[in-house]
C-alpha cells in the first residue's frame, strides 16, 4: 500500500488469505476502511472432524507428490453439485498454482502463523460462507466482535 501511495483500503481475504487481512487490520487499523472474509475460519479455530480429515487427505496427496490428486480433491470439495466445468476449471488452475507456490515457498521458508489481536481491529467486516462450504466457516466464537451480527 505504501509503495502504491494508498493510505487506506478495503481488504478482502479468502480462505487462508484471511490471515493477511486480519493481521493488516490489527496492526494498522487506521489503514483499513472495511474487510471482507470469504470462506475462512478465524485464527485459533479448532477444526471439526470434516476439515481435519480433508487436510489430512490433502497433505498425504501432496507428500506423495500427487499435486493433480490434491488439486482434484479441492475442486470437488469447494464446488457444489451444480457447478459447471468452467467454474471447476477456474478453481483447478487457481488451486494447482497455489500448491505450486506453497511447495516452492516451503523449500525456502519456515511457516509462521502470526498472532492476531482481533480486539485491535476497527474496520467493519462482512463474513461470507457459501451453501456448500464446510460448517467450520459459519462458526465464530461467541465473543467475536468482528463476526457478530
Amino acid at each position: 500500500m505504501n509503495s502504491l501511495g494508498i493510505a487506506q483500503a478495503a481488504l478482502v481475504g479468502s480462505s487462508y488469505g484471511r490471515q493477511f487481512t486480519l493481521e493488516i487490520a490489527a496492526r494498522w487499523p487506521d489503514r483499513v476502511s472495511a474487510m471482507g472474509l470469504i470462506c475462512s475460519a478465524l485464527p485459533g479455530h479448532e477444526p471439526s472432524a470434516e476439515p481435519s480429515a480433508l487436510g489430512e487427505r490433502e497433505e498425504a496427496l501432496i507428500e506423495a507428490g500427487d499435486i493433480v490428486g490434491a488439486t482434484e480433491l479441492m475442486v470437488e470439495t469447494w464446488h457444489g453439485p451444480d457447478a459447471d466445468e468452467t467454474a471447476r476449471e477456474a478453481v483447478r488452475q487457481m488451486q494447482r498454482h497455489a500448491f505450486e507456490l506453497q511447495l516452492a515457498a516451503a523449500e525456502e521458508f519456515e511457516p509462521v502463523e502470526a498472532v492476531v489481536e482481533l480486539a485491535a481491529i476497527q474496520a467493519p467486516c462482512l463474513v461470507l460462507s457459501g451453501a456448500h462450504d464446510l460448517a467450520d466457516f459459519r462458526q465464530s466464537p461467541p465473543d467475536c466482535r468482528i463476526c457478530s451480527p
